[in-house]
């Protein structure tokens, strides 16, 4: 009973620290990419999942994902997943989680 009730809070003490973190770079995006906020919430998804990844830094140093934001900044979310779809990170990936991931940015 003692080690179920430790390890309940290990993963609560974990899920909050992941929300902490998950609020921390939402906020660090909004700062860089102050339009993001009016993404639609698939499409911020996927920039978190760059981010928490990669750091946010990667959003404008990494090739792809600059074209990407860039080309969300015009609202071009076909071109957005085209980038996206030709960056490396998304080649590692399996196939059902690449196509998903995609198609969240495609069609928001």
């Amino acid at each position: 009973m003692q080690l179920n009730m430790e390890t309940n809070m290990l993963n609560n003490n974990a899920i909050d620290q992941l929300k902490d973190d998950i609020s921390l770079l939402r906020g660090a995006i909004a700062k860089h990419y102050p339009w993001w906020t009016e993404l639609s919430s698939e499409r911020q998804y996927v920039i978190l999942e760059i981010a928490f990844n990669f750091g946010v830094p990667a959003l404008s140093s990494n090739m792809h994902f600059n074209l990407m934001m860039k080309a969300l900044l015009r609202g071009d979310s076909k071109g957005a997943a085209c980038y996206l779809h030709n960056s490396k990170w998304v080649k590692t990936l399996t196939a059902k989680k690449a196509m998903r991931i995609i198609d969240m940015m495609k069609y928001g």
